[in-house]
């Protein structure tokens, strides 16, 4: 969907594109209308809005995206009481809709932002779940306007296959690292809610799309069947199977072979899953814990100054001779000095400003939510005197405590400065994983 005020030149495209993959009908422009969307929500299974969206800081519900405003009748009291003049569709009003939809993808700026309450972020995206959507897909800051298509393609090709949204738009986002899209463009991108959408399997999936096991499953249905057949209906069969016995010197050493394909495939899927799963760390002192991939080097450095308590440190690429990339989780109590979320959050971008060299902030503070604990997201660049380095930091806030995590990379080589997305998917689903519980006194 794109409004005609101020149109998005690559929303329209979007629109289409998406709508030719999930093969129906886009609403573009002047069809954009508020009216029109409404009367569809409800009946849809999946929602795409490529529009613009507008975020409150202050009073989350009023955080919005952008339709087309729709004619009215005069004296039209239910229109009246249903729309605002301008079109603008309120988290507001998407709370009082029941909207079952299985995945609602919200392409607009700022999406995922809203009101930090002791309840978590209030916002757009809560808004969609409260009115019953299973799976949002939302941006935490403002991206240029033709860039989101490259990650949001690939999310919906890759969910024709396999229903994980998460897993999906981890494909989309490594696309676009190979397209060479700006970090700024895609690393925006998050899901909320359930990862599996059960509308794509039921989708893309054609009469004869059978899995390997529904495969060996109906093998084995038919040979019970020949086994059980009746007497009269076997002669039908046997001239067949004589056939086959006549071939056996040939049959069985093939499926040796294909037995032994399946065994070795086995277990070279059985390692590279077992290298996939991460291993946990757990912190008691701190209530702790997350997950880190199983290569990653762990360590607990004693640095009280700093208050680091652990740094995670990421094999170097190949022909690399040391590591550049490490993801670090420091502590501070500031029960000598406390302060509210947004009070810190100030504080440190304050102290980035003045200990960081040409400091250049890529993303701006941004709230985030992890596992109903309030936080901020930023992302900048500067130099630690003549080295420059690229960092992303999450800080919460735990009553007096609070949690910062850095990923940092140290750009030693002008050709070096694109591999801090090299890493930067499995940075944040190590972050999505964190978990503070109550400290035993």
């Amino acid at each position: 969907l794109t409004p005609p005020l101020d149109p998005l030149p690559g929303a329209e495209k979007e629109a289409n594109q998406i709508a030719q993959i999930l093969n129906t009908q886009a609403l573009t422009g002047d069809a954009a209308t508020k009216s029109a969307v409404l009367s569809q929500l409800s009946q849809s299974s999946v929602i795409h809005l490529a529009t613009h969206g507008t975020f409150d800081e202050r009073r989350g519900m009023d955080s919005a995206v952008a339709l087309a405003p729709s004619p009215r009748t005069p004296g039209d009291a239910e229109a009246e009481a249903w729309e605002r003049e301008d079109g603008f569709l309120t988290a507001g009003e998407i709370v009082d809709l029941k909207i079952p939809a299985e995945l609602v993808v919200l392409s607009a700026c700022d999406t995922g932002r809203g009101a930090i309450t002791g309840d978590g972020v209030i916002g757009l995206s809560r808004a969609w779940l409260m009115a019953g959507t299973s799976t949002v897909f939302v941006s935490l800051w403002r991206i240029d306007d033709n860039e989101p298509l490259t990650v949001i393609s690939e999310f919906y090709q890759q969910l024709q296959t396999h229903p994980d949204a998460a897993a999906a738009l981890r494909q989309g986002m490594l696309k676009a690292i190979d397209s060479q899209v700006a970090i700024k463009n895609w690393a925006a991108f998050t899901v909320i809610g359930e990862a599996q959408v059960p509308f794509v399997s039921e989708q893309s999936r054609g009469i004869f799309a059978l899995s390997w096991i529904e495969i060996g499953i109906l093998s084995v249905a038919g040979v019970g069947v020949m086994l059980i057949l009746p007497r009269k209906l076997r002669p039908m069969v046997t001239p067949a199977w004589d056939q086959l016995s006549k071939q056996r010197h040939l049959l069985i050493p093939a499926v040796g072979v294909v037995a032994a394909v399946f065994v070795v495939n086995g277990s070279i899927q059985g390692v590279q899953w077992w290298l996939k799963q991460p291993i946990e760390y757990h912190n008691p002192t701190y209530g702790l814990k997350l997950q880190v991939p199983r290569q990653w080097t762990i360590q607990e450095p004693q640095d009280p100054i700093r208050g680091t308590i652990a740094m995670f440190v990421a094999p170097p690429e190949s022909g690399k001779a040391q590591f550049y990339s490490n993801v670090s989780i420091a502590v501070q109590d500031l029960s000598s000095d406390p302060k509210t979320l947004e009070q810190y959050t100030d504080k440190a971008v304050q102290e980035i400003q003045e200990y960081l060299t040409e400091a250049e902030f890529l993303v701006p503070p941004t709230p985030i939510n992890l596992g109903n604990q309030a936080g901020y997201e930023v992302m900048y660049t500067g130099k630690v005197g003549e080295q420059e380095v690229q960092r992303l930091q999450v800080w919460m806030m735990k009553e007096d405590l609070v949690y910062v995590i850095t990923y940092e990379y140290v750009i030693t080589d002008e050709s070096e400065k694109g591999q801090f997305n090299r890493v930067f998917i499995t940075v944040e689903e190590m972050i999505k994983s964190l978990e503070i519980e109550e400290v035993s006194p």
